[in-house]
């Protein structure tokens, strides 16, 4: 029951298929750099143990194993992908740029604490 919180967005997510506007040039390119964002956190989030340090991601407990951290990453790439693609296209970019500016701040505070990109 405990990874129940952890799916729920990949089943919202299959519901929301339904509903497509066309992409933009820049639709794609937001979504491009949301997702290598997504790529970066979660390469950082593989190195959490070799500082030292816990993981702040309260979907990920404070020491997530290296198969939660993909399985957490792969459904958050999937559903960046297929929240854009339901969202109508005035609302798409606003949904990106947040999700891109969060992911930013994110991405800057594992870097000052020391995390490295892991694979």
């Amino acid at each position: 029951m405990k990874t129940l919180p952890q799916f729920a967005p990949l089943l919202l997510s299959a519901c929301m298929l339904c509903a497509s506007d066309p992409w933009t040039p820049m639709d794609k390119a937001r979504q491009a750099a949301l997702t290598a964002s997504l790529l970066v956190d979660w390469g950082q989030t593989n190195g959490i143990e070799a500082i030292g340090s816990r993981e702040l991601n309260p979907l990920l407990g404070h020491h997530p194993s290296s198969a939660r951290i993909a399985g957490y990453f792969a459904i958050s790439i999937l559903n960046s992908y297929l929240i854009s693609d339901w969202l109508p296209s005035p609302y798409r970019w606003v949904y990106q740029a947040v999700v891109l500016g969060f992911q930013a701040v994110v991405i800057h505070h594992n870097f000052k604490i020391g995390l490295k990109v892991q694979w």
